[in-house]
């Protein structure tokens, strides 16, 4: 059976759509500065308590020495802006103002994304979602709450550094994600030296250093939407043209 002409130009703008939306992918570097993105440091030790809030220090701080200090950092990252599924291979990079030695570092991804929009300026150890009690120097994470999804090794230099697809795949977080935010929480395991200190620049620290989302092939929300919305426009004007003439 023969195709009619305006099936075929559907067809083919159907196919050019496809092509098109493809082309729209592009590196995206999502900053907490960017959006509903946050930054901020958790304490539970005798220098700063469990309520003490960091959500406007310029310097994020992770330790964990047993019974003396205890900080994690959480990182939140707004891709409301980009389709889900295109948020593959994605790493994490940040600026290093502190660092006294090569450690590996445990990722965990929020997986409630009800408790995702968490309020910077109000956010610390007693509080923050997932965030068990513990008694001052150590600290403690619901893992129903936080999945563990990887490592970071880190080193001992300053400067930026890179997490890599390997040891933190990011994938599952990202793509399965719907509320368009994504919080992850950065943590040295508990019994580490006295040694093992970092510090990071945070987004009111430094806008231009702050924790970074790189995505490799990342597609704009709403270009998609418009030139979905551009090619039913188009099929329509096509087809009500054919049955006018």
């Amino acid at each position: 059976m023969k195709t009619s002409p305006p099936v075929r130009i559907a067809l083919a703008l159907s196919a050019a759509a496809l092509f098109a939306t493809a082309s729209l992918s592009a590196q995206a570097v999502i900053s907490t500065a960017q959006g509903n993105g946050a930054d901020t440091f958790l304490s539970n030790d005798s220098q700063h308590g469990p309520t003490v809030v960091h959500g406007a220090a310029g310097s994020l701080s992770l330790r964990a020495f047993t019974d003396v200090r205890a900080r994690v950092i959480m990182l939140r990252f707004d891709v409301s802006n980009y389709i889900a599924e295109s948020l593959i291979e994605g790493t994490i990079t940040m600026n290093f103002t502190w660092a006294t030695r090569a450690r590996t570092w445990n990722v965990y991804g929020l997986m409630d994304e009800s408790l995702g929009d968490w309020i910077e300026n109000e956010t610390n150890y007693n509080n923050a979602p997932g965030i068990l009690p513990a008694s001052l120097g150590n600290y403690a994470i619901d893992e129903s709450v936080w999945a563990p999804i990887g490592t970071f090794a880190v080193t001992a230099d300053t400067g930026l550094q890179t997490t890599n697809v390997t040891d933190l795949n990011l994938d599952d977080l990202l793509t399965g994600n719907e509320s368009g935010l994504v919080t992850l929480l950065f943590a040295f395991p508990s019994g580490g030296d006295s040694n093992p200190d970092w510090a990071i620049t945070s987004k009111e620290g430094d806008p231009a250093l702050a924790p970074t989302l790189n995505v490799p092939n990342a597609i704009p929300e709403p270009s998609t939407y418009a030139l979905l919305a551009g090619l039913t426009a188009l099929i329509g004007a096509i087809y009500f043209r054919r049955r006018k003439s």
